[in-house]
């Protein structure tokens, strides 16, 4: 009998947790072996064994999904990393790759994705959503996948506020009610702050505000999915 696939699942909400368990028991291949709200305390509960994938958020308390990321591609990097999250853009999925993940799936994925997510990582090393061009992962395999380069811009407090809410997945309206702005002129800001880092599109202001810990500068809490 082939032996079962090992699972964690970190993600800080935990009605949406034990939702992905009670899909996952339904496929006799896979096993959990452990579930955490952050990445530091999915650390903490390896204590001489590990998993073979972890399902893994990016938003989260105290040690998000790009700090776990980094901590296990040093100290374990045996362990298979498959992203799940809202965001669905191609740039957003290849700026995670380039950060050591295999794979990457939006929250809203049927069972059968999610199990050949996980087939396809632990079998081929990588998957990607339908998002993603076959293009782009032959770049990214042969090395020739260009990071985006923004500027190091000069922004105000209101900018930085609105990349912070949007990479806690906040859309304009919820931006505007949280800093009692019109919506407008949340829109505003967007096309400003695009121009002054030259992103392409708010995907790319949402990888600039990870790549630059804005998304930690705030005590705003992610939207729940």
């Amino acid at each position: 009998m082939e032996q079962a696939i090992k699972i964690s699942i970190v993600d800080d909400h935990p009605a949406f947790r034990k939702g992905l368990i009670s899909l996952l028991e339904e496929l006799p291949h896979f096993k959990l072996f452990s579930e955490a709200n952050n990445g530091k305390e999915f650390i903490h509960s390896m204590n001489g064994d590990f998993p073979n994938i972890v399902l893994l958020d990016l938003e989260m308390p105290e040690m998000d999904g790009i700090e776990t990321t980094k901590y296990l591609k040093q100290h374990f990097p045996q362990i298979k990393i498959l992203i799940i999250t809202m965001h669905n853009d191609e740039s957003w999925a290849m700026e995670l790759m380039k950060e050591g993940i295999h794979g990457f799936l939006v929250k809203n994925s049927s069972l059968e994705e999610i199990s050949n997510a996980i087939t396809s990582v632990m079998s081929f090393g990588y998957y990607l959503n339908e998002f993603i061009t076959h293009e782009t992962i032959e770049n990214l395999v042969n090395g020739k996948f260009i990071k985006p380069k923004f500027k190091q811009a000069l922004l105000n407090e209101t900018e930085q506020r609105i990349i912070c809410l949007m990479c806690k997945q906040y859309i304009s309206k919820e931006i505007a009610e949280v800093l009692s702005l019109n919506i407008r002129t949340i829109d505003f800001h967007r096309k400003q702050i695009i121009r002054k880092i030259n992103a392409r599109n708010s995907n790319g202001v949402i990888v600039y505000g990870l790549e630059n810990g804005l998304h930690k500068k705030y005590s705003y809490k992610p939207k729940k999915k």
